[in-house]
C-alpha cells in the first residue's frame, strides 16, 4: 500500500519490471517514491481456468491495466500491454541516527559513506 500513498519519505525507494512487449528484457523501475506512479489493478493477472465448468468471459476482467490468459478453441489467447506491471520491490532507507539513535561514525573509520543529517 505504500506505492498508493502519499507519503512524502524521501527514504523510499522502488525497485521493478514492466512488461516489454518489444523486446525480452523487461523495463527496468528504479525509481524514488516522489516518481514512483502505481494504481490498485497495476500487476493484476487472470489466468482463466481451461476446464472449468463455468467459464468466465475474459471481457469481465478487459482493462488497459490487466494481464489475462486463456484459450479459445484450444488455442491459448493472451492480454497483455507494454508497461503492465511484472514486480517491484519497496526498500526504505533510514539515517543510522534513527536506528540508532545516535550519530553515525566517520565513513573513514567504517568505509562505508553514511549519510549525515
Amino acid at each position: 500500500m505504500r506505492a498508493l500513498s502519499s507519503d512524502p519519505s524521501d527514504g523510499i525507494f522502488f525497485f521493478g519490471f514492466r512488461i516489454n512487449t518489444r523486446g525480452d528484457t523487461p523495463h527496468i523501475i528504479r525509481e524514488p517514491k516522489r516518481h514512483y506512479t502505481e494504481s490498485l489493478l497495476d500487476g493484476l493477472r487472470v489466468y482463466h481456468n481451461p476446464f472449468a465448468t463455468h467459464p468466465l468471459d475474459p471481457a469481465i476482467f478487459r482493462h488497459p491495466q490487466v494481464f489475462q490468459v486463456w484459450q479459445e478453441r484450444g488455442n491459448p489467447q493472451v492480454e497483455e500491454r507494454d508497461g503492465l506491471l511484472l514486480s517491484r520491490f519497496m526498500f526504505t532507507f533510514l539515517p543510522a541516527r534513527t536506528i540508532t539513535g545516535r550519530k553515525p561514525p566517520p565513513s573513514s573509520q567504517t568505509g562505508i559513506d553514511a549519510p549525515t543529517d
